[in-house]
């Protein structure tokens, strides 16, 4: 209950947050680009700090101080948007100080979250709860957007409503209550009461990069994420391409990606709470992770025989809703049978590596082979085919190795008194 309550909670705070970032990218438009680099930049710079705080702390009281700390910064990046009296809340510098801050959020605020919390359950615990938790987190998402788009037209037209340093506030608060609502992270089936001795991890500090490339089974996480980032790239720029040439008009571009947006959480939701549990415990990890790629390979062989704007519209929808309902949190399983420092180091690694750079590669591989061949979305379709091809051995490998690990380390754990009387 309390892992669900978390999940609601940091959710709910982001998507608070993440519409008035990207807002920010459209008003200042001429300096999104070198935001960028600095989001790179910083979360090179932050990746040894946050390692060395991992190796020297307990793993829910580092998630705990990290909540506040962070909430405590938003408050401050709401205070000074409050002193300076800017329309819209924000004046340059601070829009680009918030930017960056806000990029920052998902990699190390969010995968925290998820790497604590799977350190509450042991395998067969995290396949139970897992549909729960994340479902929990989806609808935090829906929570978080509806406010902000309630406000939006008074929020960025006269100002009267909810100003960016309210919905700031609002975030910061939420983010707050996550801290307290975190449950104590601890293997055996259930979250342990803050009574207990917290777990210390391995005060050996060593750098993300190194442990993914000591672990095979790591390293085909890795390959496993930047296949999905350069599919995922790959769909972003054909959706840029389709809604540019289907709907002329900046509103009805709107109109069409919040509907699909809100299709994709209304399946998410429905796929989180009533099968990703079932499926995980009835058919394993292997096939629930094989879900998205074969989604992704019939999307683009549908997209390459029909490259209308119905097929990419229906294909990008079903894949975005089956890598939340199912790959997601299938991929968060396959932390649950490494070590702790393992997990604490290598997850924020895989966050900046291989999604910032997956995206870099992708977006400038489309451009490339675009400008050269003029290829349209029929051709496109063709090329990203064989990384989602080449995902499924990659999945099907991974899920069977988390299954083998469970089964070890199942195997290997004391038994329980009455199990033992």
């Amino acid at each position: 209950m309390r892992a669900a309550l978390t999940s609601f909670l940091v959710m709910a705070s982001y998507y608070v947050l993440r519409p008035v970032r990207d807002e920010l990218s459209v008003e200042y438009r001429d300096d999104t680009a070198a935001w960028w680099l600095w989001v790179a930049g910083v979360a090179i710079v932050a990746m040894p700090i946050y390692s060395l705080l991992v190796s020297r702390s307990d793993r829910t009281g580092l998630t705990r101080r990290m909540f506040r700390f962070i909430a405590a910064g938003v408050l401050a990046f709401a205070w000074f948007s409050w002193q300076q009296g800017v329309q819209g809340g924000f004046g340059k510098g601070l829009a680009g100080s918030f930017y960056i801050a806000a990029s920052l959020y998902p990699m190390f605020v969010v995968s925290l979250l998820w790497s604590t919390l799977s350190e509450c359950f042991d395998s067969d615990g995290g396949k139970k709860r897992a549909g729960w938790i994340f479902a929990a987190g989806t609808v935090g998402g829906i929570v978080g957007s509806t406010i902000v788009s309630l406000t939006a037209d008074r929020m960025f037209g006269d100002h009267e409503g909810l100003p960016p340093e309210i919905l700031l506030g609002i975030a910061a608060t939420v983010l707050t209550l996550a801290s307290f609502s975190m449950p104590r992270a601890s293997r055996g089936g259930s979250a342990a009461e803050d009574t207990h001795e917290p777990r210390r991890i391995a005060p050996k500090f060593s750098s993300g990069l190194k442990r993914l490339a000591q672990s095979p089974y790591l390293l085909g996480v890795a390959g496993y994420l930047l296949l999905f980032t350069m599919g995922s790239g790959f769909l972003y720029f054909l959706q840029r391409d389709f809604l540019y040439e289907a709907y002329p008009e900046r509103a009805d571009r709107r109109e069409v990606l919040a509907n699909m947006d809100l299709t994709v959480q209304i399946l998410t939701v429905a796929g989180q709470a009533l099968v990703t549990g079932a499926l995980l415990q009835r058919i394993g990890t292997a096939r629930v992770l094989l879900i998205m790629p074969i989604i992704t390979v019939i999307g683009f062989v549908l997209l390459a025989s029909m490259p209308v704007i119905g097929v990419f519209i229906g294909m990008y929808v079903f894949r975005r809703a089956s890598n939340y309902a199912f790959a997601k949190p299938a991929r968060e399983l396959l932390f649950t049978v490494v070590d702790s420092e393992e997990r604490y180091l290598t997850k924020p690694t895989l966050d900046v590596a291989v999604y910032r750079g997956g995206d870099v590669v992708a977006s400038q591989t489309y451009e490339a082979i675009q400008g050269v061949s003029g290829a349209g979305a029929q051709g496109m379709s063709v090329v990203a085919l064989p990384f989602a091809v080449a995902a499924l051995p990659l999945a099907f490998w991974l899920g069977k190795q988390q299954e083998a690990r469970a089964e070890e380390q199942e195997a290997e754990a004391p038994a329980s008194p009455a199990a033992q009387s």
